[in-house]
């Protein structure tokens, strides 16, 4: 699978934004609980239960603050612009200044399309300086024949690692 993109740029407020709504998207459950939990004690509760309360109902709103703060050390890579190669092994990510990412293949879990980026998630306990999955503007490919054959041999990928795995 030996693909190559354009350069691309993407700004800080929509690698965040990105990252928001991928944490929303993966923990919803999550976000509805720490809220109701605050309703309930704010309500019920006394003291510094209501306190807590306050800060439960409070909480899902620093959720996009965290994605800017998480997002930092990506944010340079992305936002002085990049320039995406892969491997049959390897997705390289080649910056103007000569610094780079390399991420190996096997570590990647899945593949979906967000709006006008792919987004290439990787395994939670994959140790990159990015958040969980790397944004790619569907725009940065040369052609959509280009986009699809990425897409395609990402999912080959993917589906040959777990059948590799559940085979004796």
């Amino acid at each position: 699978m030996d693909i190559a993109t354009m350069e691309y740029r993407i700004s800080r407020y929509d690698l965040a934004r990105l990252a928001t709504e991928e944490y929303l998207r993966s923990f919803w459950w999550f976000v509805m609980i720490v809220p109701s939990f605050g309703l309930v004690a704010l309500v019920f509760g006394q003291g510094i239960l209501q306190i807590v309360g306050y800060l439960a109902l409070l909480w899902p709103f620093t959720i996009p603050a965290r994605a800017i703060l998480s997002t930092n050390k990506a944010s340079r890579l992305f936002r002085n612009g990049t320039k995406l190669t892969t491997s049959d092994s390897a997705m390289f990510f080649h910056s103007p200044d000569g610094k780079g990412l390399k991420l190996d293949l096997d570590s990647v879990r899945g593949v979906v399309e967000r709006r006008e980026y792919t987004l290439v998630q990787f395994r939670s306990w994959n140790p990159v300086p990015l958040p969980a999955f790397v944004p790619i503007p569907n725009a940065a490919f040369a052609s959509k024949d280009n986009h699809d054959a990425f897409l395609k041999g990402l999912r080959t990928r993917i589906a040959e690692r777990f059948v590799s795995t559940e085979s004796p």
